[in-house]
C-alpha cells in the first residue's frame, strides 16, 4: 500500500545514515587535532636518530689510517690493525656497531671507556663494544690504551649531543681510571689558565676547548691524564684532564682552564705555584 510523503515508514532508513555520517565526524573531529602533533613527534625523532657515521680510509707515511666520522666530525683516527682486523676493517666495524646503536637512547648516553680485561680497553656503550684502543694508536697519540678510549669517548659523545663525561655523577664514574695519588710528593709546577679567546678552538688532543670544564694543557704529560691541582694559598683544590700543549711561555708549566682557576681562587692572581699530583693517564 503507498504511503504518504512524511510517512514514519521510509524514515528509519534516513535516520540510520544520519546517524552514521554524524558519528564518522565525530570520530574525525575528535583524531584531527592528534595527527598534526604525532607528524612532528616522528619528525623529530628522525632528526635526533638519523646521523651520517661511515669510516673513511687514507695512506699515510706511517701506513693505513681509518678516519671514523659522526656527520662531519672525526671521532677517531685508527691507526693500527687488531685482533687480526686491518684498521680500514676496524673503521667499517665501529660505524657499523654505531648506526646500530642510533635510536637507542639509554644505550647512546652510556658511551664510556671500560677496561675489559688486564690487556684490553674500548669504548662501549650498555656493555657493547664500539671500538678496541690498541696500543700503536695511543702510543702515536702520547698516551695510554685507556687514555685513548677515554679521548675517542670523548668525541663520540660531543659529535652526537651527549654530555661530556666530566659532567657524569660520581654515583655513575665506572669509566674512569684510578684516580687515587700514587703516594709521591706532588710536584711544584707555575700554573697560569687560557683567556676565553680560545673558547671553541680545537685543542692538540682534538677536543673543543670549553672555559666551563676542568682541563689543562701541559708540554708532555699523554692526553687523559688526570690532575690533582692544589693552590696552597687558597688550600683549594681540583682535578683536570690533560687535553692539550703548552704552555708554551718560559717558566710556565701548566695552563688550566677558567673554570679550574676560579675553582683553586687563582684567577685573579693569572700566574702561580701549584702543587701537582697524577692521578692516573
Amino acid at each position: 500500500m503507498p504511503t504518504e510523503r512524511g510517512n514514519p515508514a521510509v524514515s528509519p532508513h534516513w535516520i540510520r545514515g544520519f546517524r552514521w555520517v554524524a558519528m564518522v565526524a565525530v570520530i574525525v573531529q575528535l583524531f584531527v587535532p592528534v595527527a598534526p602533533s604525532f607528524a612532528i613527534d616522528v619528525v623529530n625523532q628522525v632528526e635526533v636518530t638519523h646521523r651520517d657515521i661511515k669510516a673513511e680510509t687514507l695512506d699515510s707515511d706511517n701506513g693505513e689510517i681509518s678516519k671514523l666520522r659522526v656527520d662531519e666530525e672525526i671521532v677517531a683516527r685508527i691507526r693500527a690493525p687488531y685482533g687480526g682486523i686491518t684498521a680500514a676493517g676496524r673503521g667499517e666495524v665501529a660505524a657499523r656497531r654505531l648506526r646500530a646503536l642510533l635510536g637507542e637512547e639509554q644505550a647512546l648516553e652510556s658511551i664510556r671507556p671500560e677496561r675489559l680485561d688486564s690487556e684490553s680497553v674500548a669504548v662501549v656503550a650498555d656493555g657493547r663494544v664500539i671500538i678496541t684502543a690498541d696500543g700503536t694508536t695511543a702510543e702515536h697519540n702520547e698516551t695510554t690504551r685507556f687514555g685513548l678510549a677515554r679521548v675517542w669517548s670523548e668525541h663520540l659523545r660531543g659529535a652526537l649531543g651527549l654530555p661530556p663525561l666530566s659532567e657524569i655523577p660520581d654515583d655513575w664514574a665506572d669509566w674512569k681510571e684510578d684516580e687515587e695519588p700514587d703516594g709521591g710528593d706532588p710536584d711544584v709546577m707555575v700554573a697560569s689558565w687560557y683567556s676565553d679567546r680560545f673558547a671553541g678552538r680545537r685543542t692538540a688532543s682534538g677536543d673543543i676547548y670549553d672555559p666551563e670544564q676542568l682541563t689543562a694543557a701541559h708540554r708532555s704529560l699523554p692526553f687523559g691524564t688526570v690532575l690533582q691541582v692544589t693552590y696552597p694559598v687558597t688550600a683549594e683544590s681540583v682535578r683536570v684532564r690533560v687535553n692539550d700543549r703548552g704552555p708554551f711561555v718560559s717558566g710556565r708549566d701548566l695552563d688550566l682552564s677558567r673554570a679550574a682557576a676560579v675553582q683553586l681562587g687563582m684567577a685573579g692572581a693569572g700566574v702561580v705555584e701549584v702543587e701537582v699530583s697524577v692521578l692516573a693517564d
